[in-house]
C-alpha cells in the first residue's frame, strides 16, 4: 500500500497541504502498511483462498493462491515453485550481474518493417502531392511543384483542372485536396513505390 499513499504525501506537500514526509516518516509508514497486510491476510486467508480457491476469477489472486497451497501441500508442489525461483535467479544474475546476455531480445518482423515502410511512402506521397495541388497556379507555386506535378497522369491533372474552373478559393482548395487524396489513393503498389523514389531521390 505504500506505493500508493507515498505519493500522494508528497502531493500535498507541493500543493502546501502538508509537509514532505521524511525517512522516518516514510519509514514508519511502510512497516504499519506491512503489518496491517500481515494482520489482515490472517482471518482473510481461509475466506478468500481456501474456500474462494478456484471460484474467484482473479488472476493475480489466483496465482498468489496457487503458491501458498504448493507450500503448504509440500512435496513437488513446493519443490516445482522453487525450482523456478531458482532458475529466474540464475538467468536474472546472468543478464544483470554479468551482463553475459541482454536483458531484452529483439526479433525482426518484415511485415512490421513492412509496414512502417509504406506508411513512410504514403506520408511523403501526400505531403508533397497535396502541397503541390494546393499551391499549382498560384502566387505561392514552387519550381518544384510543375516538376512534381508533372510526373502524375495528365488525366488527374485535366481532372483538376476542370473541377477548379469558376469555383471559390475555398471550393479550389477542396476540390484539389480531393484530387491529390484520390491520386495518391489510387495508384499501384509498384507505381507509388517509384514515385517515392522519384521524389527522394532514391536510385532504384
Amino acid at each position: 500500500g505504500a506505493i500508493f499513499t507515498l505519493p500522494a504525501l508528497f502531493l500535498w506537500a507541493k500543493e502546501g497541504v502538508a509537509d514532505k514526509p521524511s525517512m522516518p516518516v516514510i519509514t514508519i509508514i511502510a512497516i504499519c502498511g506491512g503489518l496491517l497486510g500481515v494482520l489482515f491476510m490472517i482471518p482473510l486467508r481461509n475466506a478468500l483462498i481456501v474456500k474462494e480457491h478456484g471460484v474467484l476469477p482473479y488472476p493475480e489472486g489466483t496465482a498468489c493462491a496457487e503458491v501458498l497451497l504448493a507450500g503448504e501441500n509440500g512435496g513437488k508442489s513446493a519443490k516445482s515453485v522453487f525450482i523456478g525461483m531458482g532458475i529466474s535467479a540464475v538467468f536474472k544474475f546472468i543478464i544483470d550481474g554479468l551482463k553475459a546476455a541482454g536483458g531484452v531480445i529483439t526479433i525482426p518482423f518484415k511485415a512490421l518493417k513492412t509496414e512502417l515502410s509504406a506508411h513512410a511512402m504514403l506520408n511523403l506521397l501526400l505531403d508533397n502531392i497535396t502541397g503541390a495541388a494546393l499551391r499549382i497556379d498560384t502566387e505561392e507555386q514552387r519550381i518544384t511543384d510543375s516538376n512534381l506535378m508533372s510526373l502524375l497522369s495528365e488525366e488527374f491533372r485535366m481532372v483538376c483542372r476542370r473541377s477548379c474552373e469558376g469555383k471559390g478559393e475555398a471550393e479550389q482548395a477542396y476540390f484539389r485536396l480531393l484530387f491529390a487524396t484520390d491520386c495518391v489513393c489510387s495508384m499501384t503498389d509498384g507505381y507509388a513505390r517509384e514515385l517515392f523514389r522519384t521524389i527522394s531521390g532514391i536510385e532504384s
